[in-house]
């Protein structure tokens, strides 16, 4: 739904008569991740700066938006990649304890990390500790990193799979075993390895998720109405917010609230 007075962002023939506007999904990505784009926006890139996400609204005259994002789900998906390729081995289930010590005491992951890498506590420490993270999981895990749990299992996880695409010239994801030809890959290297099995298990976990709410929701009033890789965000009356809380969260945050969710609302998408 959106704001009338924000009609002039979107192509006449893109708005309904009643002030929606919809957008397509691409889910044929080399990534598998999906994409989206109608009429020139691309709901999934809306600048912040710009006034652009104030267009949005509740579709409800009690209703609000409602944006449920994951934190650090990058790093936490691999963590379940980590754990997954272990059945599938015969590694010792001791090596892998540190997993399960980590979720046991809902570690917040930045700071968890953080530590293990020697980060002085300060007020930028988390973003810091982020920074590191994401340079290594894309550009390749550093030597020095290698004494840390986390980036050696990342590190050993990623040569089974480099290898064995050299060898059969293609990887399969995790969930739904699609395979990824080589030549999609094309320079082929071990990060660009790693990328791929990461952003096609968060499009398989995040399309059962979708699936799920559908379900959730069918027969109630509330939508899920914008999917942005590591948020869903929902348009929600006022007397099934509770429900929400209730029902859909425990979905997104998994078993044992594996992947905790950051909860914000408001009246349109500017002020999530």
């Amino acid at each position: 739904k959106i704001d009338p007075n924000y009609k002039d962002l979107f192509k006449d023939y893109n708005i309904s008569k009643d002030n929606f506007v919809f957008t397509e999904y691409n889910l044929m990505t080399s990534t598998l991740r999906p994409s989206n784009r109608h009429g020139g926006v691309n709901f999934a890139a809306l600048k912040h700066d710009d006034g652009s996400r104030k267009a949005f609204i509740s579709r409800f005259d009690d209703g609000e938006l409602i944006s449920c994002d994951f934190e650090a789900y990058h790093p936490r998906l691999l963590m379940d990649l980590i754990y997954k390729n272990y059945l599938n081995s015969s590694a010792d289930v001791s090596q892998y304890k540190w997993i399960t010590d980590f979720h046991a005491y809902k570690n917040d992951f930045y700071e968890w990390i953080g530590k293990q890498m020697g980060i002085e506590y300060k007020v930028d420490f988390r973003s810091e500790a982020k920074n590191i993270v994401f340079r290594n999981l894309y550009g390749g895990i550093s030597k020095e990193l290698l004494s840390i749990p986390y980036f050696l299992d990342i590190q050993a996880l990623t040569e089974v799979h480099y290898e064995k695409l050299l060898k059969d010239d293609a990887i399969h994801t995790y969930e739904y075993h699609v395979k990824i030809d080589k030549n999609k890959l094309e320079p082929v290297t071990p990060a660009k390895v790693l990328n791929y099995l990461i952003q096609s298990y968060e499009t398989e976990r995040n399309i059962q998720l979708i699936l799920q709410i559908g379900k959730k929701l069918k027969g109630k009033k509330s939508k899920l109405i914008l999917y942005t890789y590591d948020a869903f965000v929902f348009d929600v009356c006022k007397e099934e917010k509770q429900y929400l809380y209730d029902e859909i969260l425990p979905l997104l945050r998994g078993s044992n609230q594996r992947y905790p969710t950051k909860i914000t609302v408001g009246k349109n998408y500017d002020e999530l």
